[in-house]
Parts: structure tokens; C-alpha cells; sequence
């Protein structure tokens, strides 16, 4: 669903980096450095949201970017703990928006609200500001197939 994501947000013009995360703890730091980097970073994987990859991200996107002016908004998409009816899982994944389509329409509502907020606060004056001039948006994905 990412790279499917991915190839919809760079029609449009957003640029991505999509991460396929394979180990659950302890994150890659790699993957955390470039997760800062982006100004969103939306997590996706099609188990449980709450307490799964994606929540542990963000908490360390949030220690990462203590004190800085403008940290990434992170979005966490997952399977609610809600029931879900049996059915195939590419149709329930889509269905619970976790499909390309859905992704990437996450992703750029989460972008809009980014910019409409960066657009109403003024510029950092400090020199600690972190530069965002990569790809707008980490996708990270966990056992979603593409």
C-alpha cells in the first residue's frame, strides 16, 4: 500500500520516502533520522494501531525533536481493535482507508493541515530550527503488501 501511496503522492507532486520497517524494537536509527527530516511522517501497517510500530515511532519522532521549533506531524494508521467482519484482506485493508488510495489521501490531508499551520506561524528566528527541505513525507510501512 505504500509504494502504491508513493507513486500517487509524487503524481501530484509530494515527495516520499517510504521505510520498510522489518524489526519492531529497537527502531532504526536510521529510519529516525529520517523521519525528522520530513515535515509528516504517517505510519501504516495492518495490525493494531494502538501500542504497535507506528505509536513507537511517534513517541521517539517526539523525543528526537524536543525542543526544536517545528517537529514532523505523525499520522499512525492501523487496524482499530474494533471487530472486523472476515472477507479478504485487501478489501478490508482498503476499507479501512489502509489501502494506496487511502494512504495517500491521508498523507495529503495531513500535508494541507502542515502547511495551513506552518502558514499561520511565523518562521522560527533560531538557528536551531531543523531544515525540512527533503521529501515532505516518511511513509513507513508494516506488513501492508504494496
Amino acid at each position: 500500500a505504500c509504494m502504491g501511496a508513493a507513486a500517487l503522492l509524487e503524481q501530484v507532486g509530494v515527495g516520499t520516502t517510504v521505510w520498510d520497517v522489518r524489526c519492531a524494537r529497537p527502531l532504526d536509527p536510521e529510519l529516525l533520522v529520517d523521519a525528522v527530516a520530513h515535515r509528516v511522517v504517517v505510519s501504516v501497517e495492518d495490525g493494531i494501531r494502538e501500542g504497535g510500530i507506528g505509536a513507537a515511532l511517534a513517541d521517539q519522532v517526539a523525543e528526537l525533536t524536543v525542543g526544536t521549533s517545528r517537529p514532523p506531524r505523525v499520522r499512525v494508521l492501523g487496524t482499530p481493535t474494533d471487530f472486523i467482519a472476515h472477507g479478504k484482506p485487501d478489501a478490508i485493508l482498503a476499507e479501512l482507508g489502509l489501502g494506496a488510495h487511502g494512504v495517500a489521501e491521508q498523507a495529503l490531508a495531513l500535508l494541507r493541515a502542515t502547511n495551513a499551520a506552518d502558514a499561520a506561524t511565523p518562521a522560527p528566528s533560531s538557528s536551531s530550527a531543523i531544515d525540512r527541505r527533503g521529501p515532505a513525507t516518511t511513509l513507513t510501512t508494516v506488513g501492508v503488501p504494496s
